[in-house]
Formats: structure tokens, sequence, C-alpha cells
């Protein structure tokens, strides 16, 4: 990956089996893991899981303090497995963590449409 200072201006990209690489230009990169919820090397990490899925509060937070998880790998009571739930997820495990490491909650929660350059974009 390349950037200047903390944004994200190229990705290479690497083909396993011909080992041809591609340079991409890119604004962002959203990872996306897959479909496989398997615990693997974390499952003896003592979280608290049910049925391969570790448990979480509503700010993602598990039984462990500092550790918050997101998306297909985690239960709470009426979750719906939608693939778009992780969009929810993930930027509420991301709050929830910067509150816990700054002791104070942002002043606003933070997600795409609260970003300084789309604010920049409705003047």
């Amino acid at each position: 990956m390349q950037g200047e200072g903390n944004h994200l201006t190229k990705v290479s990209l690497e083909n396993l089996e011909t080992g041809k690489t591609q340079h991409i230009e890119v604004d962002a990169v959203l990872v996306n893991h897959g479909f496989s919820s398997e615990l693997g090397g974390i499952e003896n990490w003592g979280l608290q899981t049910r049925e391969g899925q570790i448990l979480v509060n509503d700010a993602m937070e598990t039984n462990i303090p500092g550790i918050f998880a997101a998306g297909d790998v985690v239960s709470y009571p009426n979750k719906l497995n939608l693939f778009v739930a992780g969009f929810t997820e993930g930027p509420m495990a991301i709050n929830s963590a910067n509150k816990y490491l700054n002791h104070e909650p942002a002043p606003m929660a933070m997600y795409s449409t609260h970003h300084e350059k789309l604010y920049e974009l409705k003047k």
C-alpha cells in the first residue's frame, strides 16, 4: 500500500496463481475476510462463545475488557444474520474501542456520513 500522510492512494494486488502484480489507485480499502466465522487461534483466548460465535453486548464488547468483535463471528440477542449487519457492527465496535482507549466517548459517534469531507460537499 502507498499513501500520503494518513491517506491511502495505491494498493498492489498479486495474483498468487500467476505471480502477476497489479497496481490500483484507490481512495480507501474495505477488507472482507469472507463468510467463515471459524475462531481459529482466538478460540483459546477465554472469550465467551456459544455455538462457535463470540458473545458480545450492544457495544460489541466481549467478556474480556478491551476486546471487541463484529460481523459473522459474533452473537447477541436478536441478531439478524445479514451481511449488512457488519456495516453497523464494525463502526459500533470501533467507537466502543475508542471510548475504552480514551476513557470518554467521542462528541459524536463517527460513521461515513459524519466524515468531514462529506460535510464540505454539502456546503
